[in-house]
Order: structure tokens, then sequence, then C-alpha cells
């Protein structure tokens, strides 16, 4: 079963692990190389609420294997627009 979790400080690392693999770094990183600080620059404000775009942990029988976020969006046929990056 999967389960969604709110990101936390405690998942950075994590992130920052995922960010440094090839794929997810070519997909969904756009190539560009993140540091810890980076991620922590990035991520930090939807911690405490000064970004508005709720950010998951995808979580599989208790094994953390993907994020996801979502956002509202400007055009008005698509209202909800998503990200997520899956490791398998």
């Amino acid at each position: 079963m999967s389960v969604f979790k709110p990101l936390y400080k405690d998942n950075l690392l994590l992130l920052y692990r995922w960010f440094q693999e090839p794929t997810i770094n070519q997909q969904y990183a756009r190539g560009q190389t993140w540091s810890l600080k980076d991620i922590e620059n990035k991520y930090h404000p939807r911690l405490t609420g000064l970004d508005s775009v709720p950010s998951f942990i995808i979580y599989s029988d208790n094994t953390p294997t993907g994020f996801i976020q979502y956002y509202l969006s400007l055009n008005p046929v698509l209202i909800f627009r998503s990200c997520c990056m899956i490791l398998l």
C-alpha cells in the first residue's frame, strides 16, 4: 500500500540523495546540480508555510519511494498541476 506523508525537514537529505540519481537529475531536476543547501533553500519555505506548494514523500510498505507536490495553476482548464518523482 502507498501512503503520502507531508514533507518534513528530516526528508531533505533524502531528497538530496534522490536528486543525485542520474534519471531524477535529468528528468526532474532538469540536469541542474543540487547541493544539500540548494535543496534546503528550495523546500524550507514549504515546510514553514511561506510557499503554498503542498509536498509529500510517497511511502510504499513504509519505504520512501517517491516525492509528489501539487499547486494551483493559472490556466483555468488545469486547476491543479502536480509533479512526481518515483524511485523503484
